[in-house]
C-alpha cells in the first residue's frame, strides 16, 4: 500500500510514514523524510542566525548532544532536548494528555 505525503506530495510506501498514535489515523500525513528535513533545516537555520545550541537538555537538564524539537502539528520549534527525552515524549504521544496519563499511572504506584 502507498500514501501521498501532504508536504512533499510524493506517493510513498506506508513504511515511509510514522505511526500516528495521537489521532484516529493509522499513519501520519507527513512522511519520515519530511520530518527529518524539518529537523535538519531547523538546526541549520538556528546556527545561520548566529544562535548557539545549548549544551544541556531543556527537558531533563542533562548535558548531551541535543535534538531540534518541534511541534509536529504546527512545525514550530519547541526547544532543544536530548535523544532520550525526545523519544520519551514521542512514545507518550507527543502531547500533554499522554504525559498526564503517565504521571497519573506513576502516582498510583503503591509499592
Amino acid at each position: 500500500m502507498t500514501k501521498v505525503c501532504t508536504k512533499c506530495e510524493l506517493e510513498k510506501p506506508l513504511t515511509a510514514f510514522r505511526t500516528d498514535k495521537r489521532g484516529t489515523r493509522n499513519v501520519c500525513i507527513k512522511c519520515r523524510d519530511y520530518h527529518q528535513l524539518i529537523a535538519v533545516h531547523g538546526r541549520k537555520q538556528w546556527i545561520k542566525e548566529g544562535k548557539e545550541i545549548p549544551t544541556n537538555c531543556e527537558c531533563c537538564g542533562k548535558e548531551a548532544k541535543l535534538c531540534y524539537d518541534h511541534d509536529h502539528t504546527t512545525e514550530q520549534h519547541r526547544g532543544w532536548i536530548c535523544q532520550q527525552c525526545n523519544q520519551g515524549i514521542s512514545l507518550l504521544g507527543d502531547n500533554l494528555n499522554g504525559l498526564y496519563n503517565a504521571v497519573r499511572y506513576l502516582s498510583n504506584d503503591q509499592r
